[in-house]
């Protein structure tokens, strides 16, 4: 009788260790995909982002390329249709004779292109963040579940890699 006692305990001991094991990976897993879900916001953030402070500073230079002075000499404007900084193009002589709804509207860009930046630094961060929670996750799966890691990676990038709306 004691061995059959013996036994049993010795099996529910292995199947509650292998229970509480596949929760941890199964845990894991979980939150790689909540990690991958926001990286992936993230990275659409960013491009979405992009996307803004380009057409915003494309909507300024079609605005501009018309507001130039007749004796602005053409190396001087093509410079200043290049430039995306409002702070440099103000350094331009001919920046000071272009009509004030043009400077008020570089003023507007400029603020807002700033404001983008505080939010992709906000990104950047968070990104940092998640990389380090996601390395130590898959750092664990390396150690306790080797077998897994690469099918997990590749979900993992799945999800990270779809396309955004």
């Amino acid at each position: 009788m004691r061995s059959i006692l013996l036994i049993v305990s010795l099996a529910c001991a292995v199947l509650c260790a292998c229970t509480e094991s596949n929760s941890e990976y199964n845990s894991a897993k979980a939150r790689l995909v909540d990690i991958a879900d926001k990286e992936h916001a993230i990275r659409c953030g960013l491009d979405s982002i992009s996307d803004e402070v380009t057409a915003m500073w494309d909507e300024f230079n079609d605005s501009l390329q018309y507001a130039f002075a007749p004796t602005t000499n053409e190396y001087t404007r093509k410079k200043m249709l290049e430039m995306r900084n409002g702070v440099l193009l103000k350094m331009f002589r001919s920046y000071d004779s272009v009509d004030m709804s043009i400077k008020l509207h570089l003023d507007e860009v400029s603020r807002r292109d700033s404001m983008s930046v505080l939010h992709i630094e906000q990104f950047e961060k968070e990104l940092k963040d998640l990389e380090r929670e996601k390395m130590q996750l898959m750092m664990m799966l390396e150690t306790d579940w080797p077998d897994s890691l690469e099918q997990v990676k590749m979900r993992y990038a799945e999800r990270v890699n779809l396309g955004c709306e």
